[in-house]
C-alpha cells in the first residue's frame, strides 16, 4: 500500500511540475479572456475604457441585455463591473459562431480540417509546447486533419479544453492549457 501511495504522490508532483515545461508569466495588462469548453461553449471576459463622466454602467448593462435578447438565449451576461476608468463584462456564448457574430472577432474551435474548410490561412509558424525551438510547417499541419484547433483574434488570454500541443509563435504559453496574446492578431492553438 505504501508503494501505491508513493506512486500517486510522484505522479502528482510530476503533474504539478508540468513535466519540466517552462511557462511564461502572464501580462497583467491583457485583461480580455476566453475560456473554450469541451462542449463548444465560450466564456468571455471583455474589458474596455469607461472613463467619461456621462457613462452609466446601468445603461450599458441595459443596452447589452437588449442586444443579447435577439440571440434567443445563445448569449447570457454573467456579470459586470466598472471602476478605475474601465468596464468589464462576463459573457457566455453557446458556441464560437455566436461569439463571432456578437463580438465581430474571429473564433474557431474544431478540427484542423474544419479550419481548412473555412479557409483559414495556415501560412504561419507554430511552436511545440514544451519545446518552443521545434516548429511545425504547413505541410505537417496537413497531416493533422483530425487534430483539434482553436483560432482566435485579439490581445487576450485563451484557455483551451485540453493540453496545448502547438501554438502560434507570437503567443505566450502560460500553462499547459492557457496562452496569451499581447497584441492584436490571429492566433492558432492545436490541442
Amino acid at each position: 500500500m505504501k508503494s501505491f501511495t508513493r506512486v500517486l504522490l510522484t505522479a502528482g508532483l510530476l503533474l504539478l511540475a508540468g513535466c519540466g515545461a517552462k511557462y511564461d508569466e502572464a501580462d497583467g495588462a491583457v485583461k480580455g479572456r476566453l475560456v473554450i469548453h469541451s462542449d463548444g461553449q465560450v466564456d468571455a471576459h471583455v474589458c474596455g475604457e469607461f472613463s467619461k463622466d456621462y457613462y452609466s454602467e446601468d445603461e450599458l448593462v441595459q443596452m447589452v441585455n437588449e442586444e443579447i435578447s435577439a440571440y434567443e438565449g445563445r448569449i447570457s451576461l454573467a456579470g459586470h463591473s466598472s471602476g478605475n476608468g474601465e468596464v468589464a463584462l462576463d459573457l457566455s456564448f453557446s458556441d464560437c459562431d455566436t461569439y463571432e457574430d456578437y463580438m465581430t472577432m474571429k473564433l474557431f474551435c474544431g478540427t484542423v480540417q474544419g479550419a481548412y474548410d473555412k479557409s483559414y490561412d495556415f501560412n504561419r509558424v507554430l511552436k511545440r509546447a514544451g519545446n518552443p525551438d521545434e516548429i511545425i510547417s504547413k505541410e505537417q499541419l496537413n497531416n493533422m486533419a483530425d487534430s483539434k484547433i482553436i483560432i482566435f483574434e485579439g490581445a487576450q488570454t485563451c484557455v483551451c479544453p485540453g493540453n496545448i500541443r502547438y501554438y502560434s509563435q507570437e503567443l505566450k504559453l502560460i500553462n499547459q492549457n492557457t496562452v496569451q496574446s499581447v497584441e492584436d492578431g490571429m492566433y492558432y492553438i492545436i490541442y
